[in-house]
């Protein structure tokens, strides 16, 4: 249900998450839910530096930098991830 409520309203804002769960249960329960699965969760770094570098052209040395940034455009948010 949490990926396909992160596809659905393209967000990972946690509060807004449980309104797109297909549950009759709480909205505050689903939240809950989310929390406790995030705080136990463990991202495995290698795999992601793989999964990164697989997908790019194959050169000897690489340099990975990554920005993110969040602009605000009248009443629209604009997130961006880079990733050179």
């Amino acid at each position: 249900m949490f990926i396909i409520a992160l596809s659905k309203l393209q967000t990972v804002n946690f509060s807004k998450l449980p309104t797109a769960f297909d549950s009759f249960a709480n909205a505050d329960s689903s939240l809950r839910r989310i929390q406790r699965f995030i705080a136990k969760f463990s991202l495995n770094s290698d795999i992601i530096a793989q999964l990164i570098f697989s997908l790019l052209p194959e050169k000897e040395e690489l340099t990975l930098t990554i920005d993110r940034t969040n602009w605000k455009f009248g009443t629209v948010d604009i997130n961006i991830l880079v990733v050179l």
